[in-house]
């Protein structure tokens, strides 16, 4: 009984093909940076993802992270810790971290919002 696999043969086509594969995939990639289509779709998502931001919904949860990523800012902490959400989940401390950009930047959470909006 033999326990081990037999070696495979290594095919020359397929690592001839890897780099034009390769070309051909950042070619690809590279024209969408020509078309007018792109830039459209992501002006338009923009504006639909930063309109009206005033608006959106801030509960005690939210307010409870932001004021945690600001205190940490202010006082140099990383909080190992988060909250536990309104519907009784636990938010990990990861979800404070990225608010700690925003919070370095202005105290008004709708800082906040942008960042997460984009």
């Amino acid at each position: 009984m033999n326990l081990t696999l037999p070696k495979k043969q290594a095919s020359k086509k397929a690592d001839s093909d890897s780099p034009s594969q390769a070309r051909h995939i950042r070619r690809v990639l590279f024209s969408w940076l020509f078309t007018w289509d792109i830039y459209l779709i992501l002006l338009v998502a923009g504006f639909l993802r930063l309109f009206a931001l005033n608006t959106s919904e801030f509960d005690a949860d939210q307010a409870t992270i932001f004021s945690m990523a600001r205190e940490a800012v202010q006082h140099g902490l990383l909080p190992i810790v988060s909250i536990r959400s309104s519907i009784g989940i636990e938010h990990s401390p990861a979800a404070i971290y990225p608010l700690m950009i925003p919070a370095a930047i202005s105290a008004d959470p709708l800082w906040a919002t942008v960042m997460i909006g984009l």
